[in-house]
């Protein structure tokens, strides 16, 4: 099992503009303002989406702290998880840009 840094997973996925949020250890992961992901304890989980799921079939599913199940993304290629990240991204909302006062 690979275990990677929010860095490492921003180089794999470096055709990618990702972006990333901190909370309580774990890194949720965005693509144009889209969650398509998380990074917890070292682990790549992905968010479970109709384009995630036929791309991915037979891949373990977990649960991180009473979150919805979402996708163990162990061992893909990083062109493939590109794709897949791309793909997911069209399904999934976007979220809203935050004021500042």
């Amino acid at each position: 099992m690979s275990e990677f840094t929010v860095e490492q997973v921003a180089d794999m996925l470096s055709p990618l503009d990702i972006s990333w949020k901190e909370l309580m250890g774990e890194y949720r992961l965005y693509l144009d303002g889209a969650q398509f992901g998380l990074l917890s304890e070292g682990r790549l989980l992905l968010t479970v989406t109709m384009a995630s799921e036929s791309a991915l079939p037979d891949a373990e599913r977990v649960a991180v702290y009473g979150s919805p199940e979402m996708i163990f993304a162990d061992g893909l290629e990083p062109a493939f998880l590109v794709d897949l990240i791309t793909r997911m991204c069209e399904e999934l909302p976007k979220r809203k840009a935050c004021r500042l006062y």
